[in-house]
């Protein structure tokens, strides 16, 4: 097995840190992303330690960079499943520019992977029929049409969840074939539809390609253990690792990607940093696994 590489950001210095020096290091190679930015290849798979959750978005450049070195196949064979309190799926048909609250539709729109999970975002997440946007004094509705991702994307809420979604009738069919739709009833003449999304437990990544690649936020988390610097949820730490061992036995990981811990070090506590070690060891022990 070749050992994996942790890549990481200045302002996660203190994390590292931490965790060469708990039980829970694997030995993985330390990378500072300056380095790894200059083209260097690596022998191993990658794990890789990113900014706070204001910049998920990063996480697109990551996946580029990792497929340039040939350690992510190409995305027509990639999944991204994603762990986030967000859907990080807003969709204007008008025009969508990138974001940390974006990136994962742009990945979808911008050919990065061909499929998507969503797993443990907000079971009172968006109502695109009741949503208001503000903006300059004047109100509107919003304009997302989740209904038509839905070939793509499967959603997992921490727990089962209702969303009122636009009916698209040409996109209808999605819904009794994705996944993550446990029930849905559609009222044509209202142009809506009630979805019944199945909960972060029921997810089985029967449509997952032989690529894969995971990105944790890290607010997905509660925050009596781990501080980030976004609204949090409310998933253990133990849920996650629970997932992540799931989701291994369906097949190889390509590579890890976690965002998401505050960026202030002085908010970088003993328990953040005690679970944000035993997270990165289980993802290098992952990602280590597909080259046993």
């Amino acid at each position: 097995m070749k050992r994996p590489s942790l890549i990481f950001y200045p302002q996660m210095r203190k994390v590292v840190d931490h965790y060469i020096a708990s039980p829970h290091y694997r030995g993985e190679s330390l990378l500072p992303i300056a380095e790894f930015e200059q083209g260097r290849r690596l022998p191993g798979p990658v794990v890789v330690l990113a900014r706070g959750g204001h910049y998920h978005h990063y996480d697109l450049d990551h996946i580029r960079a990792l497929r340039e070195r040939g350690q992510i196949p190409s995305a027509g064979g990639t999944t991204l499943v994603l762990f986030d309190w967000h859907e990080d799926l807003d969709h204007d048909p008008r025009g969508t520019q990138l974001g940390n609250g974006t990136w994962a539709y742009l990945g979808l729109e911008r050919g990065a992977y061909a499929n998507a999970y969503v797993i443990g975002v907000n079971p009172r997440g968006w109502n695109e029929l009741n949503s208001v946007l503000w903006e300059e004094d004047e109100i509107h509705p919003t304009t997302e049409e989740t209904l038509r991702l839905l070939d793509r994307v499967c959603l997992f809420p921490l727990v089962a969840a209702h969303y009122c979604l636009k009916l698209f009738p040409e996109c209808e069919p999605y819904l009794a074939e994705n996944e993550s739709v446990d029930q849905y009833f559609a009222v044509s003449e209202g142009r809506f539809v009630v979805v019944r999304f199945k909960g972060a437990d029921e997810v089985s990544y029967r449509a997952r390609k032989a690529g894969l690649v995971v990105s944790i936020d890290l607010d997905v988390l509660r925050r009596s253990e781990v501080k980030a610097d976004c609204p949090q949820g409310a998933m253990s730490v133990d849920g996650l690792l629970g997932h992540l061992d799931r989701l291994r036995r369906t097949g190889p990981v390509n590579t890890i990607l976690v965002c998401g811990l505050t960026e202030s070090p002085e908010s970088q506590d003993d328990v953040s940093l005690e679970s944000v070690a035993r997270i990165l060891s289980l993802s290098s022990e992952i990602v280590g696994a597909e080259e046993a």
